[in-house]
């Protein structure tokens, strides 16, 4: 037999906002969320640059945006429900703007993981490790949100958990199964140009039609026989006296 895999980390490290005090917490509940890149992210101004310019971090914004789409939670507003990893935790909240709030361990690495900070390499986000949103790195502290004050995930294990557990972290967001092929409507063929044809030209018959009369009369037919020339006039004859 292989080796035994080594069990899921149920206990994660999470960080108050103001990075000034840590905590352990069970994989099962719910805390805020911030997403750290190893690379600037590209086209995008407004991640904040922590850990001596190493690392760039964030909780909002456009890309958070594209991967709420990416993840099936919506192109446009805000998505509350339960998410593929989080349905055994109650519901958490996408926000429109992208602000994440009160999502498990595991799906807030996805969720950060669904983060595309460089399109030509595919780079991602990830989430931050503790050390990063500590101080003095920091890198949770001004990113709005209204997290400041609120305890955000980070990728690293509780100081409790079993030594040497796997962070329950998935390497690659949920594959979406692809929708059923849709068969294209068939092309209608559009009906051959009908082209107007002359009207056909009548053929006059000049051959005189047969006519049939029929005598209306019961006891005699009508006789064909011509009628008798008159009688000559003859002059009379006077003799001399």
């Amino acid at each position: 037999p292989g080796p035994t895999p080594e069990p899921l980390c149920t206990i994660g490290r999470i960080v108050n906002g103001s990075g000034y005090d840590a905590l352990d917490a069970a994989a099962t509940e719910r805390h805020e969320l911030t997403c750290c890149s190893d690379e600037a992210p590209v086209g995008n101004e407004t991640w904040g640059v922590c850990s001596a310019g190493q690392v760039w971090a964030e909780r909002n914004g456009a890309l958070f945006q594209q991967a709420k789409e990416a993840l099936g939670y919506g192109a446009i507003g805000a998505f509350t429900g339960v998410g593929d990893l989080n349905a055994a935790l109650g519901t958490f909240r996408w926000r429109q703007d992208g602000c994440v709030d009160r999502v498990g361990w595991a799906m807030a690495g996805r969720i950060c993981h669904a983060i595309v900070v460089n399109p030509d390499t595919d780079a991602r986000a990830r989430l931050c490790t503790a050390t990063e949103l500590l101080s003095p790195a920091r890198c949770g502290i001004s990113l709005g949100c209204s997290h400041w004050d609120e305890y955000i995930w980070s990728s690293s294990p509780g100081k409790n958990a079993a030594e040497s557990c796997v962070i329950p972290v998935p390497l690659a967001p949920p594959t979406t199964t692809a929708a059923p092929t849709t068969t294209a409507a068939p092309t209608m063929t559009a009906a051959p140009a009908v082209l107007p044809t002359a009207a056909p030209t009548s053929v006059v018959d000049s051959t005189p039609v047969a006519r049939t009369t029929v005598s209306t009369s019961t006891t005699s037919t009508a006789s064909s026989t011509a009628s008798p020339a008159p009688p000559a006039l003859t002059c009379p004859t006077f003799s001399p006296a």
